[in-house]
């Protein structure tokens, strides 16, 4: 390997499945589904302006978590407990206001 190339490093925590993120993604809707129903005041909760402003305050709070070292929660690092939330406000979003798909290169 030449100075150039780039040298893979093991940089992972708890590396996880697609199926496995997702199923992670699912039980935060389903909290956040817990206080954001058409039977209580809530339904169509925020403007896609609000959404992206509170994802953004979650990412600083992983940044916060993660640059101070915070004790590890149910063996994962309390970092990655935000990045679920952001995960799934995000997915909250696009339920609300679109769900865009990446089109393939031409």
């Amino acid at each position: 390997m030449n100075e150039k190339q780039a040298r893979p490093r093991d940089v992972a925590t708890n590396p996880a499945t697609r199926s496995e993120v997702y199923r992670a993604i699912d039980t935060e809707r389903d909290f956040q589904d817990t206080f954001v129903l058409p039977e209580r005041r809530y339904c169509a909760t925020h403007t896609l302006g609000e959404f992206i402003l509170m994802i953004g305050q979650y990412a600083d709070q992983a940044r916060q978590k993660w640059t101070h070292h915070g004790d590890m929660r149910d063996g994962h690092p309390e970092s990655l407990h935000e990045i679920r939330k952001v995960a799934a406000l995000a997915v909250r979003c696009m339920e609300q206001h679109g769900a865009p798909e990446r089109r393939a290169r031409r």
